[in-house]
């Protein structure tokens, strides 16, 4: 449950360079907690989950008869305060092609998504990305937002928000809804499937 990631938090020591000591119970506890639930739009088998690989000598092939999503803990730093990230890394066999001259198309997709939590455990922002580094969103979970000079960036492209992210209670879970062929992120929203 959330409250039970929130007192894990407070009592969470820290060391010389402000980063969290985490055992590997408390590791796996906060992994599972936020462990996102993915919905993807299914039109091939390049649409579903798998483990990367390597099938054939030299080949590097996702194997969708094992569906794994990788998971870490990393951390940033806001100002002065270290915050915890949880980052789940989900791979697809190919982003399929729309056509002869889709340059986007290829061997081996994914999306990233990473969860960076306050010091209560609760979530700041959510992020993701492709792991081509292409697509890279914002959600920023309230009461937290692009701060306006950034919004509305004169110079340069301002970060993409398209939605607030939301705030799970206890019992609920994040979910992706990933379009087919793409793994584009459509949507971020809360479920109760665990």
């Amino acid at each position: 449950s959330r409250a039970v990631v929130g007192n894990l938090m407070r009592r969470i020591k820290r060391d010389k360079l402000g980063l969290p000591v985490l055992s590997t119970e408390d590791r796996k506890l906060i992994l599972d907690s936020f462990a996102p639930v993915y919905r993807v739009g299914y039109n091939s088998r390049d649409d579903r989950i798998g483990r990367p690989a390597y099938i054939k000598m030299g080949a590097l092939e996702v194997d969708v008869k094992d569906p794994v999503v990788f998971r870490r803990i990393a951390f940033t730093r806001i100002g002065y305060k270290v915050h915890l990230q949880l980052v789940y890394t989900a791979f697809f066999p190919a982003r399929t092609s729309a056509g002869t001259l889709d340059i986007f198309a290829g061997n081996l997709d994914g999306l990233i998504l990473r969860i960076t939590l306050n010091d209560r455990g609760q979530p700041i922002v959510y992020d993701s990305i492709h792991p081509c580094g292409c697509y890279h969103l914002f959600f920023p979970a309230p009461p937290w937002r692009l701060k306006p000079e950034i919004e509305n960036a004169t110079f340069g492209e301002p970060p993409l928000a398209p939605t607030p992210g939301p705030i799970p209670t206890s019992g609920q879970r994040v979910q992706l809804l990933l379009k087919p062929g793409t793994h584009y992120l459509a949507g971020v929203e809360l479920t109760e499937e665990t």
